[in-house]
């Protein structure tokens, strides 16, 4: 039988929320029946997080230029019309205009835009106002299925009223078979520091100027008690660096680097903060509350990531320093312990995270979406 072939235009391969929820699915997917191409915007000459295990797994990894966005729509158009994809899976918000006109004009029959956020950091002058309009657009008009992380994440690109209408929830699966609680002390009130995770690239959005300002409050008021590991990379990294030391909170911080054991760190530190500025539904608050870990997180993230495990306390960013110290002294010490395992378990499978179910159930619309028009 002809693999159903499939093309996803993910912009990038190295780790983060989007990369990591497609990276779950590729790995669980049957690869006896789908065969999967990523195409990307960098460099051939650049290496990223997930390009060995793409490759590894059997996937095809497509390099187009980002320099030129007419240039980006002709080389995708070209690549469509040459591979002769069944499937055309987009989840470069705005951009995905690109990949869905391309292939729409190259008659693949299925044509998926994929919303992983609620919000983007580009200043709204008069021309991304018209760019952001004609995108979407062009993405109502020519997709075939418009999916979400959440129902934020669809109102957000499609609209409420298209969405509500067509748009379907595609949750972010995490593997339960590798987060989960494993052995952790019942009681760490005999170390020193509270040992505070922040997993997220160096980007605006993800606010680690909010925790620079935090520890600086903390150190203003002699709170010596903290320390925030840092998990990622970006392009802020360096001058976030630059403010810790020029605000003098050094001690506060460690930065780790990007991790592919995101599940070991997740049972080594005690709570995790997340202060963005808008998310959709974070892969990473998935997985930290199947390793039944407490989460402190913006109130601009979306409240459909709360599964219910009395885990994630929502909190304002607007320089209420007081309130998000005094919670993470509150509850640093209300994880789950591994014997946990089944219940949380049961309700993230309940709630649709489970990847064994989500990859089930990409493949049934795939398949359905080719073979049922």
């Amino acid at each position: 039988m002809k693999k159903i072939k499939v093309l996803h235009v993910i912009g990038g391969l190295n780790r983060g929320g989007a990369e990591t929820m497609l990276m779950n699915l590729f790995k669980h997917v049957n690869h006896n029946k789908f065969e999967f191409h990523f195409l990307v915007y960098y460099s051939e000459k650049e290496t990223q997080d997930y390009e060995k295990e793409v490759i590894n797994l059997g996937g095809k990894i497509i390099h187009v230029s980002s320099n030129n966005m007419l240039n980006m729509f002709f080389d995708t158009y070209n690549i469509c019309k040459k591979e002769k994809y069944d499937i055309v899976h987009a989840h470069t918000l705005f951009n995905s205009f690109i990949s869905i006109l391309a292939s729409r004009l190259c008659n693949t029959p299925m044509r998926i835009t994929h919303s992983h956020s609620t919000g983007q950091m580009k200043k709204e002058n008069i021309i991304i106002k018209i760019y952001i309009k004609v995108s979407k657009l062009i993405i109502k008009k020519c997709s075939t299925h418009y999916f979400a992380c959440g129902v934020q994440a669809g109102y957000y690109l499609f609209g409420k009223k298209l969405f509500d209408k067509k748009g379907l929830v595609f949750k972010n699966g995490i593997d339960l078979d590798v987060f989960n609680p494993q052995k952790k002390s019942d009681n760490n009130q005999n170390s020193k520091l509270i040992q505070v995770g922040c997993i997220g690239s160096f980007y605006r959005v993800k606010n680690h100027q909010f925790l620079i300002e935090l520890a600086e409050w903390q150190k203003n008021n002699n709170i010596n008690d903290i320390k925030y590991n840092l998990v990622g990379k970006g392009n802020l990294e360096e001058h976030i660096k630059e403010q810790i030391k020029e605000k003098k909170v050094e001690k506060y911080f460690k930065f780790y680097g990007t991790r592919n054991d995101i599940n070991v760190v997740m049972n080594f530190i005690d709570i995790l903060v997340m202060p963005s500025l808008y998310e959709g539904i974070p892969v990473t608050l998935i997985e930290a509350q199947a390793c039944g870990l407490p989460c402190i997180i913006s109130n601009r993230i979306s409240t459909e990531v709360d599964l219910g495990l009395n885990l994630l306390t929502i909190l304002d960013i607007n320089k209420n320093y007081k309130e998000w110290n005094e919670f993470i002294h509150k509850k640093y010490l209300s994880f789950f312990k591994e014997k946990d395992k089944e219940y949380i378990e049961k309700v993230i499978t309940q709630s649709g995270y489970n990847i064994k179910d989500t990859a089930i159930k990409l493949e049934r619309i795939y398949t359905d979406g080719i073979f049922k028009k």
